[in-house]
């Protein structure tokens, strides 16, 4: 019979699961350091060559509807991590008195390559903004009506700001903005979005800049972005990304690696991201902490046993840093991940499958030696014995990494498995990915648990990728032309119709997962046999008698 407690926590549990994007999004979001957002002219001759490539399809659009470019901007992404300078051109319309603003996005999460914003501005200085599968970004003054019909079409946007403007009965200027006017006029949009988000308490200042809010608001503002996210990419699959809808402003003629889109994910795969400081993960690691402790508290794991399983997780996600560190990688650091458990994570660019064996293999290891350390110096210990949190300690650090070794993907016994059998063979792995996800879910399933089905839900909404992803790797691999990898991942993103619908953002997530796996060195057959020889050993202890004695 269901007691009211129960239900409770089924009502808790079952928010907590609906919302779980916007949970998890905002706390990843929580922790990001923000920059103030400060705005340049540039002659357009110190724009890149790699950007010019992605704006001349849309500035030659722009140029056959009647606009004529005069200015160009550079400006800072207000994320610290996101290092790359964004530009914005400007363009104006002498016959309709419209602005057109044509900004770059390199960032990773970009659905488009970049986004145009066609403003009316009024005698009275109110004025009407219209974008097109971007709005959900953005916070404005209450002198600007921000419009976003979400068409996928540039094209189609501004024949729908010239209906927009007709809002206000109002006289529009008619003065072209100099280049001090659009500079400042930028900046002001820059500080009035800081502005409201502050006043909203959605972020607020610090002495280096900017860092959200962990209130109500913030957590609106992430859910309305995450829906807006949503609901611009199902418009540009059905449009079949911009570049496909209209061919007068991307040419088909040209060579793959001059398409806009493609240029982007160059762009955002060349990306090196900001490394955290030491404050910054000492930070995401004390509050993924305690987000964690209240998450496993309110699922009702007993508080007692809460602080043996955090010292469990640390020292299991230490065994995996401390690998990383000696093998070089950067940026390494440990969080924890509320309802899943913890992880250690760390960059390299050319991992050997040595290296990455060991890291795998650095996470469950230590915690099965000193959990069977403990048991064996309890046995000629009575006082040892006697203590209940080292029997407890000993019990779960043994069961929890003999646990993670299990050979099925994300745990640490699925990587090993992956990276040493099936690194030659992208549809294998994804068939081993496949039969994990079905494991998952049957030992939710047995096991009554909400957590695992949790888990197994998260991985179906990845097979579609991780099958296109197998497909784009084997089709190289079955290649006899040798050339730069990135060049050909491109190339097959760009011109194969399997991939036509994918927005920008998957599609570079697709390319990077494709180069780290093609980029990755095959290991070698002795390593194989010797490599997945002890990892066999090490899931036959509990078999063994004097083990179990």
């Amino acid at each position: 019979m269901l007691t009211l407690e129960n239900i409770l926590l089924i009502i808790i549990l079952g928010l907590l699961l609906f919302n779980i994007q916007t949970i998890l999004s905002g706390i990843i979001l929580f922790f990001e350091n923000m920059q103030e957002v400060v705005v340049k002219s540039i002659n357009k001759e110190n724009i890149p060559n790699e950007i010019n490539n992605i704006v001349q399809p849309y500035k030659d659009f722009l140029e056959s509807q009647g606009f004529k470019y005069l200015y160009a901007q550079q400006y800072n992404n207000m994320l610290e991590k996101n290092n790359i300078p964004q530009y914005t051109l400007y363009f104006y319309n002498q016959v309709e008195h419209i602005h057109a603003f044509l900004n770059t996005t390199p960032t990773k999460s970009a659905l488009q390559a970049l986004s145009i914003n066609y403003t009316s501005i009024y005698e009275n200085f109110q004025v009407v903004a219209t974008y097109d599968c971007f709005a959900h970004n953005l916070k404005v003054p209450r002198t600007v009506m921000l419009f976003d019909h979400y068409h996928g079409s540039f094209e189609k946007a501004l024949i729908s700001h010239k209906e927009d403007r007709k809002s206000i009965h109002e006289p529009i200027q008619t003065d072209i903005f100099s280049e001090e006017g659009c500079l400042n006029y930028s900046q002001y949009q820059v500080d009035e979005t800081s502005r409201l988000m502050i006043e909203e308490n959605i972020m607020y200042a610090t002495a280096n800049g900017y860092k959200f809010s962990l209130s109500i608001p913030y957590f609106k503002y992430v859910k309305n972005r995450i829906k807006g996210y949503k609901r611009a990419m199902k418009v540009l699959i059905l449009n079949q990304q911009i570049k496909q809808e209209n061919s007068a402003y991307q040419p088909k003629q040209q060579p793959f690696y001059q398409n806009s889109e493609v240029q982007a994910i160059s762009q955002q795969l060349d990306e090196k991201p900001k490394e955290a400081t030491r404050e910054q993960k000492i930070k995401t690691f004390l509050f993924s902490g305690i987000a964690f402790v209240l998450v496993f508290g309110l699922l009702g794991i007993p508080w007692s046993t809460l602080p043996l399983l955090i010292v469990i997780l640390i020292v299991h996600e230490l065994g995996h840093y401390f690998a990383m560190r000696y093998f070089g990688y950067q940026d390494t650091s440990i969080f924890f991940i509320p309802f899943f458990g913890a992880a250690a994570k760390g960059e390299k660019e050319h991992v050997t499958p040595f290296e990455e064996y060991i890291v795998f293999l650095a996470g469950p290891l230590p915690g099965i030696i000193i959990g069977v350390g403990l048991y064996i110096a309890m046995l000629g210990n009575p006082e040892l014995q006697e203590s209940t949190w080292i029997k407890e300690y000993a019990l779960f650090s043994v069961l929890l990494n003999y646990l993670n070794l299990l050979p099925i993907y994300p745990l640490d016994g699925g990587k090993i498995v992956q990276s040493l059998l099936f690194t030659r063979y992208p549809k294998a792995q994804f068939y081993f990915f496949l039969l994990s996800f079905v494991l998952i879910i049957l030992i939710a399933i047995v096991l009554k648990s909400p957590l695992i089905g949790l888990f197994g839900i998260l991985l179906f909404f990845a097979i579609n990728h991780n099958y296109k992803t197998s497909l784009l790797i084997q089709s190289i691999m079955q290649e006899a032309e040798e050339g730069p990898w990135k060049e050909r991942v491109l190339e097959k993103l760009s011109n194969e119709k399997i991939y036509k619908e994918i927005p920008l953002t998957k599609k570079t997530a697709m390319a990077k997962q494709a180069l780290k796996i093609l980029r990755t060195q095959k290991p070698s057959y002795l390593l194989m046999i010797l490599g997945i020889g002890f990892y066999i050993l090490m899931l036959l202890l509990p078999f063994m008698g004097n083990f179990i004695l």
